[in-house]
């Protein structure tokens, strides 16, 4: 099979078949109790925010309806969040269709709207996943030309290079700066003061684990985007990115950020390589 058989064969089966379902299955629910966690631990603190702050939604003909609970949020946060966690936990458990799929957009919309002045920018990560989630419904049959099935496929496909370009423009940004290539930003940051975690381990806290933590973030967020369609270099690569937010979320407590980052790096995780995660589990059951 020559070269354009080979491609011809690969687009054939793309049309025909949807890409890694279970792994999909694994990240649209992941992502759903991503939002569902970040509904419960805001609650409070939205709610009190929404006491003394006055939110100035647009109500025109288009954002009126699309923003309406953003509007009834803004006056009755706690049905709200009530509403909202009732919504997700059925969401999560049952089969998503189309319209379930459309409604989690439109709830992870307003959730940005109405957590903008406490939103460490995990929300806008959140609707930009949920918009291609919206086609991630896999066609029940699971051969033949069906429509839902390209739909399907690229929305996967777009989820994964959405990733691959944030994690490239983040690695060129810093490539860019002199303050990250020196290893300096981290102590700009501590100078700052308020934007690294205060119990953060005083002795990573100096210039040689500085220039480490810089370059080790260059190095994954540039290099992410190439190596990670070797099969042989996905497992290393998506525990590295896990491990990198796990850390991001400790040094520097960005929690809804680095949860939704560890979300959207599942997506490159395998069928084959979740069976072999739970095979053994399974086996010894």
């Amino acid at each position: 099979m020559n070269v354009q058989q080979k491609v011809g064969a690969v687009v054939e089966a793309a049309l025909r078949r949807p890409l890694q379902p279970l792994s999909t299955l694994v990240f649209y629910r992941a992502l759903t109790a991503a939002v569902l966690l970040r509904v419960l631990l805001a609650w409070r603190s939205q709610a009190m925010i929404a006491g003394v702050h006055e939110f100035r939604i647009p109500d025109g003909r288009i954002s009126g309806p699309l923003l309406w609970p953003a509007r009834f949020a803004a006056h009755h946060p706690h049905a709200f969040f009530l509403a909202v966690v009732v919504f997700l936990l059925v969401h999560l458990f049952l089969r998503c269709n189309y319209i379930t799929a459309i409604l989690f957009s439109l709830l992870a919309f307003n959730l940005l709207i109405f957590t903008i002045p406490s939103g460490d920018g995990g929300d806008v990560l959140t609707f930009m996943l949920s918009l291609w989630a919206i086609f991630l419904i896999p066609a029940k049959s699971k051969s033949g030309l069906r429509p839902q099935t390209l739909l399907y496929n690229a929305a996967r496909i777009g989820c994964m290079l959405q990733f691959v370009f944030l994690y490239a423009a983040s690695g060129a940004d810093k490539i860019k700066s002199n303050v990250w290539t020196t290893g300096k930003a981290f102590d700009y940051m501590r100078y700052a003061g308020g934007m690294l975690n205060p119990d953060f381990p005083s002795f990573l806290a100096t210039p040689l684990w500085d220039f480490a933590f810089s370059w080790s973030a260059i190095l994954l967020e540039t290099l992410f985007g190439v190596l990670i369609w070797f099969r042989s270099c996905q497992p290393t690569l998506i525990f590295m990115a896990i491990a990198f937010h796990l850390g991001i979320w400790w040094m520097m407590d960005l929690g809804d950020f680095s949860r939704i980052m560890i979300v959207a790096v599942l997506i490159f995780i395998r069928d084959d390589q979740y069976a072999g995660m739970f095979r053994p589990a399974l086996l010894s059951a």
